[in-house]
């Protein structure tokens, strides 16, 4: 963020939100707690036919928690959503965002970067609930992130079959070497089983002559 916008967003806390609410959850899942909820305007482009786009601004509402910001038609589909199995019109992973920023021209608009040259572009009703939904999303990018960081990090550390198997395999030939015999007692009893068949043997030419 520019330093302007730094110094925009520090004055959020001691300001109101006006169309927005802060909430907080009771959920003992942190990705479904819902850290902020409300209206916002979203820009979509709309085909008008024979190839025309025009960009149109189409009035949501939004549902921002730990891992995801949903947005519905309405806050009735909001509220369905949470007793139902209805779905959002569209979901977007907090781990995709790169950031939130407000716009420098606009000072009731922000932008929403999700790389690859995705942005999403959202219209609040002032610049004190612009502010707000900026620093909500920025936290829940934060958060999202060093939960993903940490689930990588508990994988790769993990072990695996194969390393498993590897850790075993020492303690195992060792059992076997010692359950199996040796060499040396191999050969003694090759030479005590030639022994005993040449005995035999010359008491069956002994008994013969």
């Amino acid at each position: 963020l520019r330093p302007g916008s730094v110094r925009a967003l520090a004055r959020v806390s001691s300001r109101p939100v006006s169309m927005t609410t802060a909430t907080t959850s009771v959920e003992p899942n942190a990705e479904a707690v819902v850290v902020m909820q409300g209206y916002l305007k979203k820009k979509s482009p709309k085909a008008l036919g024979k190839g025309k786009v025009v960009d149109v601004w189409q009035k949501r509402y939004f549902v921002l928690t730990g891992a995801q910001l949903k947005y519905y038609k309405d806050k009735q589909g909001a509220e369905q959503a949470t007793s139902s199995s209805r779905e959002p019109l569209k979901m977007i992973a907090m781990a995709q965002v790169h950031s939130a920023a407000p716009n420098p021209k606009h000072l009731d608009m922000l932008t929403i970067d999700l790389g690859a040259e995705r942005k999403v572009k959202l219209q609040a009703a002032s610049e004190e609930d612009r502010d707000a939904w900026v620093v909500a999303i920025e936290q829940s990018k934060v958060e999202a992130w060093s939960r993903q960081e940490g689930q990588e990090a508990t994988r790769e550390q993990a072990p695996t079959a194969d390393a498993t198997l590897q850790i075993a395999s020492p303690q195992r030939v060792r059992l076997e070497e010692e359950a199996a015999p040796s060499k040396v007692e191999m050969k003694a009893d090759l030479l005590d089983d030639s022994g005993k068949r040449s005995t035999v043997l010359q008491r069956q030419c002994c008994v013969i002559a």
